[in-house]
């Protein structure tokens, strides 16, 4: 990270830490325009690195500064019975863990459950392309809640076939969390310049039982294309999936990489 880092940066920077999920608490360090540390200070039982991606996602995305996972460090408020966030003589529990090189926006499944419930959202986790001379595999890595699951999809090794590759290995991971009665299907994928940016426009056929709909979502890439891709599929599923059962238990695969 090159970038020259105003104090009005910072000060924006820290106004939308606090906007983010279990945050209570931000301090930015900065020192001749250069990032050295940001210190969280969060309540509530998600694991700390979960709290340190979406911190990086949200600069990333409105302020367009990626931040090195290194300089984040989360501390979690517990009362003496070890729960997160409750009244009491708090413990302080101070984590400093890498986040996943990707990191977007998490995805609200069911957005119209009460509050305890909506805390189940779909997160992505990790983009990983193996390459052989002729061959691509994509995995793509999402999170519900407390159960992980991954997506995979293989083809040709070509520029516009990879990204493709990316969209169906997306949609193989969600549908691990909907099962069998739910089916997403690729219709098409397009990249198309917008300003000085490149937009992804992803459509999707949705089959639920007899009733078929096509959807559609986008996203601009700006620095990362590939993983661009996956939000554009998650914000093309978006509105469906807060309609449709869910299930957090899945179980996390580990396959091998592509030779």
């Amino acid at each position: 990270m090159d970038e020259y880092l105003s104090a009005e940066w910072v000060a924006e920077a820290e106004q939308l830490i606090k906007t983010l999920r279990d945050v209570i608490g931000v301090d930015i360090t900065v020192e001749d325009g250069e990032l050295l540390e940001i210190n969280i200070l969060a309540t509530g039982d998600r694991a700390p690195r979960m709290i340190a991606r979406d911190v990086r996602s949200a600069l990333k995305a409105q302020l367009r500064v990626d931040v090195d996972h290194r300089k984040i460090s989360v501390a979690q408020r517990r009362d003496e019975s070890g729960a997160a966030g409750l009244p009491g003589l708090p413990a302080m529990t101070a984590t400093h863990e890498p986040a996943e090189p990707h990191d977007p926006p998490v995805i609200d499944l069911v957005p119209h459950l009460a509050p305890a419930s909506a805390a189940r959202r779909l997160q992505f986790l990790n983009l990983d392309l193996s390459k052989s001379p002729h061959r691509t595999l994509a995995r793509v890595e999402l999170a519900l809640g407390t159960g992980e699951a991954a997506g995979e999809a293989e083809g040709p090794s070509t520029q516009e076939e990879s990204l493709r590759l990316i969209a169906r290995a997306t949609l193989v991971a969600v549908q691990r969390f909907t099962g069998e009665d739910t089916q997403f299907a690729l219709v098409d994928l397009k990249t198309i310049a917008m300003g000085d940016d490149t937009a992804i426009l992803v459509g999707i056929h949705h089959q639920n039982g007899r009733e078929r709909q096509m959807l559609s979502g986008s996203a601009t890439a700006g620095r990362d294309l590939q993983t661009s891709v996956v939000f554009a599929t998650l914000a093309a599923l978006n509105r469906r999936l807060g309609r449709l059962p869910v299930r957090e238990a899945v179980e996390y695969e580990l396959r091998p990489t592509l030779l």
